[in-house]
């Protein structure tokens, strides 16, 4: 059984995306936050340190579900090209069951407004192509 910080953690996490969905990212305050949960803004800055803190343990918590969901499924199965089909499905289906959740959470990744490396590493994953590797050799020359 989860202690009862954790429990209420989550509460708070599961109140910052209803928040984050139903008002926007413009529209969540620790105020809001703290309404939902029904908590004092103190207990989210304990738990959390800042608005930024709360921020990315929402971005966090919706990536930790979403691996979860869409991983679990992918690495029982022995072929590779139907891993990839069912991670692929997986990703799909958890966007079309989350949609409101996951586009919320993706403009929060988008404007930055966790401002530490969870919400840069989503930022980047979503928002810059990848690079190919550099190579050393000496062919570059």
């Amino acid at each position: 059984m989860k202690s009862l910080e954790a429990q209420r953690r989550r509460h708070i996490i599961d109140c910052t995306i209803a928040v984050l969905v139903r008002d926007g990212v413009a529209g969540t305050s620790l105020s809001r936050v703290a309404s939902e949960a029904k908590v004092a803004k103190g207990i989210i800055c304990y738990y959390f340190g800042s608005k930024d803190g709360l921020f990315d343990a929402a971005l966090a918590s919706v990536r930790e579900q979403m691996v979860g969901a869409v991983v679990d499924g992918a690495e029982a199965l022995d072929d590779e090209w139907q891993r990839v089909s069912a991670f692929v499905v997986g990703h799909l289906s958890y966007v079309r069951k989350n949609r409101a959740e996951v586009l919320a959470l993706r403009h929060l990744a988008s404007t930055r407004a966790g401002g530490s490396e969870v919400s840069d590493h989503l930022a980047e994953r979503f928002d810059e192509p990848p690079q190919p590797p550099r190579s050393d050799s000496s062919l570059d020359s």
